[in-house]
């Protein structure tokens, strides 16, 4: 009986799994965010700035404002939150870097957002493509 019962709850199972009414991503668990970011590294002498000089002061000004961004204090990695294409100043360890940011905007079944075609930072490019999704790493001068 025990044996009936239990094969029973899982047909039961198994067949609500299987309905073609909710075939697709239910986007309601979906997590959205991670498109509209991109993470940079800072090296002088072929090390983490971060990692030699904790304490270096970082300021990234998007469209005249404060820019939103997270230094992870454990990977030494820098998130930037993109709103727009507007060209960025990031000041750093006494320079100045202006970046610019080519984009697409993209549309899936669940969550849209900015994909970074290329970035540039004066004038040079950084990364283009695929490149630009990973941790990009950015040289500034002794």
């Amino acid at each position: 009986m025990k044996n009936m019962i239990l094969h029973l709850i899982v047909l039961i199972l198994v067949s609500s799994c299987s309905d073609n009414e909710k075939s697709g991503i239910d986007c309601s668990v979906v997590d959205c965010f991670g498109g509209d970011i991109i993470e940079l590294t800072f090296f002088k002498n072929d090390q983490n700035i971060l990692e030699i000089e904790p304490n270096t002061e970082i300021e990234i000004i998007q469209s005249n404002e404060n820019a939103d961004f997270h230094i992870n204090t454990v990977s030494n990695v820098i998130t930037l939150f993109l709103l727009d294409d507007d060209p960025i100043t990031i000041r750093i360890d006494n320079q100045e870097l202006n970046m610019e940011i080519s984009s697409t905007f993209v549309e899936g079944e669940c969550c849209s957002g900015i994909k970074v075609d290329n970035l540039k930072i004066d004038g040079s490019i950084i990364c283009e493509n695929e490149e630009c999704s990973e941790i990009i790493q950015i040289k500034i001068n002794n």
